[in-house]
């Protein structure tokens, strides 16, 4: 395709996906490698930008207000069912986000235009429980975060912080107590049955030094 292309083209498998058309014909659309044919996703006359493609799940940011760098919702969009659901929607303007299996990570401008030199901070929603918490606020821009697995990485442009950070999610282990004997003791009370252990654990990289953070 050669005509209004709006999007650099993501790869998933063997697809390549795009933002194209203009009018009624504008949307997502999916062009399948072997096949040479391409075919729409989503159709939709509002301002985005695809963000990243996981197996047959795409996120891309859109324009409430219709003002290109106004980008204050992400959608994410399920190819094989055909639902599109909002996962953010507030004013706030967001950039770059990125996604690996239920968690979706993301340039959140709360302090400022996404432009300015302190405008933003890193945040991620976990899909399974429908929360959204931020995994780093400070000084600087935070810009560009990549999640691999329980690992997330960016860059900070503050002058004297600047460098890669990462932040390390800490795995849930699940305990199994002891099954209780045939013949417990009278006072012995009931054993709780199951419980969960979970942390999140971040480890800042920066050009001083190693930092641990504990949430």
């Amino acid at each position: 395709r050669q005509d209004q292309l709006q999007s650099r083209p993501f790869v998933a498998e063997d697809c390549i996906f795009y933002i194209a058309g203009s009018g009624a014909e504008r949307g997502i659309y999916r062009y399948g490698v072997p096949s040479g044919i391409e075919s729409p996703v989503f159709m939709t006359n509002a301002i985005l930008q695809i963000l990243d493609v996981t197996g047959d799940r795409i996120v891309w940011l859109e324009s409430t207000s219709g003002i290109p760098w106004q980008l204050n919702e992400i959608h994410l969009f399920n190819c094989s069912t055909g639902e599109d659901s909002v996962v953010i929607a507030d004013p706030v303007p967001k950039k770059n986000a990125d996604m690996d299996g239920t968690r979706i990570v993301w340039e959140y401008s709360e302090r400022g235009s996404p432009f300015e030199h302190n405008g933003s901070d890193i945040y991620c929603t976990e899909l399974t429980r429908g929360e959204s918490f931020p995994l780093y606020v400070g000084r600087g821009n935070q810009v560009h975060p990549a999640i691999s697995g329980d690992q997330v990485v960016w860059f900070n442009f503050h002058p004297e912080e600047q460098g890669l950070y990462l932040y390390e999610f800490e795995p849930e282990v699940e305990e199994t107590l002891p099954l209780p004997t045939e013949e417990p003791d009278e006072e012995e009370t009931a054993a709780p049955g199951f419980g969960t252990i979970a942390g999140i654990l971040a480890l800042t990289v920066v050009f001083f030094g190693v930092r641990w953070h504990r949430r």
